[in-house]
């Protein structure tokens, strides 16, 4: 054998043209990554303002549809919106068949939450119920029927996102 085979076959480690090579390509990779993980939080926080303003949609719809009214109760603590709805006069409510029930809005969509809901009514009410002219209005717990809104719902959500529910026509926003 050459010397100079000797020489290869015992090289170890790296030079230092191929570790700035490699600390390039990572700065680069590095920098791409950067805005596509924004988009990504982008998209969690515009995904549960869409998920909430959905819910309120559906129940809407269902209280229009069936002639019942039906709402969503939102709890904060469990990050939970549930869709709930009156099968008939004077039935207490009870939970409504939707996509995503049961099912914790910060599980859909990790790391954002719904920060606050703010109805009317001096903190007493935590469900936006729908009657079936779609104008949202207030009921009790056991769903006896206390009166329209008078003033919009507003839900906020991680990000700053809002959605509204307009106290006259019940227009989702």
């Amino acid at each position: 054998m050459h010397l100079s085979e000797l020489r290869s076959r015992f090289r170890s480690g790296f030079t230092l043209v191929e570790l700035i090579a490699v600390l390039i390509l990572i700065a680069i990779a590095a920098t791409s990554a950067a805005p596509v993980m924004d988009t990504v939080d982008r998209s969690r926080k515009a995904g549960i303002r869409d998920e909430v303003a959905r819910r309120l949609m559906m129940a809407r719809s269902h209280a229009m549809t069936t002639g019942m009214p039906s709402g969503v109760r939102f709890d904060v603590d469990a990050q939970m919106a549930e869709g709930l709805e009156i099968i008939s006069s004077g039935a207490a409510p009870s939970a409504m068949k939707m996509q995503g029930h049961g099912e914790a809005v910060d599980s859909m969509f990790a790391g954002v939450a719904i920060e606050s809901v703010v109805l009317d009514g001096g903190g007493a009410y935590d469900t936006v119920w729908f009657s079936n002219e779609g104008a949202p209005h207030y009921r009790t717990g056991g769903g006896v029927y206390v009166g329209a809104f008078t003033q919009d719902a507003v839900i906020t959500v991680s990000g700053g996102g809002t959605v509204t529910v307009r106290m006259v026509t019940g227009m989702i926003e």
